[in-house]
């Protein structure tokens, strides 16, 4: 093997090894809202809305209940607008982090619900 591909070799390997360290870096997994309670870090929550959502005067926001996916019920506050199909949503992400009881969201990823699943007894052609 030539020395040029040698130093080709090496600079692709570390090209890779280093794109793999900044992908797992930027991904993180949903986590409970007990595990984000001690995490001092951005995390994401996923959970259904419990009640109403709550616009918050002079536009300051929006705050709502989420139940996590262990079952535990969390106050969110999000500094922005609220999202149209957060209602009729499946589920809802949160990016943030607690700030004491509340969890502050940076980001809310609304999932929308399937409307291409058969419904009971249909015929899903």
């Amino acid at each position: 093997m030539k020395r040029r591909h040698l130093i080709l070799l090496i600079i692709v390997v570390i090209a890779i090894v280093a794109s793999g360290v900044v992908l797992s870096q930027n991904l993180s997994p949903y986590v409970t809202f007990s595990v984000a309670q001690e995490k001092s870090s951005s995390v994401q929550v996923h959970g259904v809305l419990v009640g109403d959502v709550q616009t918050l005067s002079e536009g300051q926001g929006i705050m709502f209940r989420l139940r996590d996916d262990d079952g535990t019920i969390a106050s969110v506050a999000y500094q922005g607008l609220k999202p149209d199909t957060i209602d009729q949503s499946d589920g809802v992400v949160v990016i943030g982090k607690f700030d004491g009881d509340i969890f502050r969201a940076d980001k809310i990823i609304v999932k929308c619900p399937s409307k291409y699943e058969s419904q009971p007894g249909g015929d899903a052609s």
